[in-house]
């Protein structure tokens, strides 16, 4: 398995992970469950450990990669890694305040409603944050993702977009709207 195919696979668990740790976190706000509370707590810690192995996984990856990427796709790269620094700092906090939460519960009587409100809204921005990066990462090996046109605007006017596939430009139509 190289590095490139590992980081792939490895990211999306705790992208996906947080958003659903989130959906549950929610949920116990909502009915004042507190079981759910403590099961979104315990996945936001699983979801901290997740992005410590994507986050660890990139530099190999990007390495791999980087003698076959043009200059676009570098910056591209390097807002990647920005944003997903970005997002890595903000699974292990989530984790950190999440694991406090645990911890507050096995020695009386569970997480203070602050923490809950502060986790969940830690969540939603390190939501945020994942999906942005997953974005950038996408637009990485598919140029098609990233919403830019190559060449000159008649592309559009044509009603097709050029994209710039392993150095072979392909036309591709845009369905109509009709």
């Amino acid at each position: 398995m190289t590095p490139p195919y590992l980081h792939i696979v490895i990211v999306h668990l705790p992208v996906i992970g947080v958003m659903f740790t989130l959906a549950v976190m929610l949920l116990g706000l909502f009915f004042s469950d507190r079981r759910l509370i403590l099961i979104g707590c315990a996945f936001a810690v699983v979801c901290a450990v997740g992005a410590v192995v994507a986050y660890g996984s990139g530099p190999p990856a990007f390495e791999q990669l980087r003698g076959g990427l043009d200059d676009a796709t570098l910056e591209l790269a390097e807002r990647h890694a920005l944003v997903g620094r970005a997002a890595f700092i903000g699974a292990i906090f989530a984790g950190i305040v999440a694991l406090q939460g645990l911890l507050r519960t096995a020695a009386d009587d569970g997480p203070s409603p602050w923490l809950v409100r502060g986790l969940a809204v830690l969540l939603i921005i390190v939501a945020g944050l994942m999906a942005w990066t997953a974005h950038l990462g996408g637009g990485i090996r598919h140029p098609e993702a990233r919403g830019r046109v190559l060449g000159e605007g008649s592309a559009l006017r044509s009603g097709a977009w050029e994209i710039d596939l392993d150095d072979q430009t392909s036309t591709v139509p845009i369905p109509s709207r009709n």
